[in-house]
């Protein structure tokens, strides 16, 4: 018996039963029966001892988890190694370790820089929207992609990279120093008397940056907002409460119901708000925190939409920290509007519904505001407000 409490607590930190740190407080009321965590412990030291290839332990344990994500029925649940872990939290962060900090795209001029982040190693140097890449230390980069040239940029921290660019005419080189680089996950300018707010991600520094952007609203006495959601997938539950907060006035913003029917999750505003005509522009890339904040504005009746139909899910997700610093992801509840409204697999129809040019989905890098039809018809609303 003694052996088998030993079997017992091994099996029960290989699966992650017995769960420490929680993304959010979780109090488990059952557990496996003896017989099914033996079968388990069985299972993995027969093939720890008997396959024909070798693993480690740590392989082993991975594989059992990623197999329990993947019999889920769940398109969203997932295991993270420790490794990946630290990946995705990066990525969805906008975390980028070892860059310059720039947006690039591909044109048939070669890949052209986009926008370069504020305080980045690349506008420490001097670099600039639309220069254009030739070179990274010597190697010509003429006819590569995004993705190849951004794994000759990335490095180190610390460490320097030689870029050679074109910039008009001129031939330039650049020698920005690698580091950790933050992107932003809200950026904003004002069009005339608009101020426009993209709001890329619900993740990051976006409560931070959209306090900012509101409070910029304010300070050029705008005369509306547009908040474009178009191609934000979603994000954190609290980040979606606070921005939301900055323009609801007092009430439910979303709450969220177990497969027991237990409301497991409510966030909701308070009175204080920005008080200018609003419009939210969306796309079918607008989706989770983005339906959520835009069904809310909606719901509250703060903002008028414009664009295409929204993604249309409806579930929450939440991550689980593991003890081998791995995380387990699984869908666990459904989320309400303030109307009461689910949107899983039906998604938000605007208001106005206005196609970009051509029918595509997302506003290319090179398309101008004046060809941007869904932001124009946004602008055509809030000056006829005005």
């Amino acid at each position: 018996m003694k052996n088998k409490g030993k079997w017992l607590v091994a099996l029960m930190l290989v699966l992650g039963i017995i769960i420490g740190v929680a993304v959010q407080e979780l109090r488990f009321t059952k557990t496996m029966s003896a017989k099914s965590l033996e079968s388990i412990l069985h299972a993995y030291n027969i093939a720890k001892d008997r396959s024909v290839n070798e693993f480690t332990e740590q392989q082993l344990v991975d594989g059992m988890i990623s197999g329990l994500a993947g019999m889920l029925e769940d398109d969203y649940a997932h295991y993270y190694t420790a490794e990946e872990l630290v990946k995705h939290n990066d990525d969805k962060n906008g975390i980028i370790r070892g860059g310059i900090g720039v947006v690039i795209t591909s044109t048939e001029e070669g890949i052209v820089i986009t926008e370069v982040y504020p305080d980045s190693p690349a506008q420490k140097v001097g670099m600039k929207a639309g220069d254009v890449f030739l070179a990274v230390d010597d190697t010509s980069v003429v006819g590569l992609d995004a993705d190849a040239l951004s794994q000759l940029v990335g490095g180190e921290n610390g460490t320097e990279v030689k870029i050679r660019v074109r910039r008009g005419s001129d031939e330039i080189i650049f020698n920005p120093v690698r580091a950790l680089v933050t992107a932003p996950m809200v950026k904003y300018r004002q069009i005339e008397d608009i101020t426009y707010i993209e709001f890329l991600s619900f993740n990051g520094n976006a409560v931070e940056k959209f306090t900012e952007a509101i409070k910029s609203a304010e300070e050029a006495n705008a005369k509306g907002i547009i908040i474009d959601l178009r191609d934000n997938l979603g994000g954190s539950l609290d980040i979606l409460a606070k921005t939301a907060d900055l323009i609801l006035p007092e009430g439910d913003i979303i709450y969220a119901m177990d497969r027991y029917g237990n409301r497991i999750s409510e966030k909701k505003s308070d009175a204080s708000r920005i008080e200018k005509p609003i419009v939210i522009l969306t796309n079918a890339y607008s989706a989770s925190a983005s339906e959520a904040f835009t069904g809310a504005a909606r719901d509250h009746a703060v903002a008028i939409t414009v664009g295409t139909r929204t993604y249309g899910k409806g579930i929450m997700q939440t991550t689980y920290n593991l003890p081998n610093d791995g995380a387990f992801k699984l869908t666990t509840a459904k989320y309400y509007l303030p109307k009461g409204e689910c949107i899983q697999g039906v998604g938000i129809t605007p208001d106005h519904v206005v196609q970009l040019p051509g029918g595509v989905e997302s506003r290319p890098a090179d398309m101008t505001d004046a060809e941007d039809t869904q932001l124009q018809k946004a602008l055509e609303l809030l000056r006829a407000e005005a």
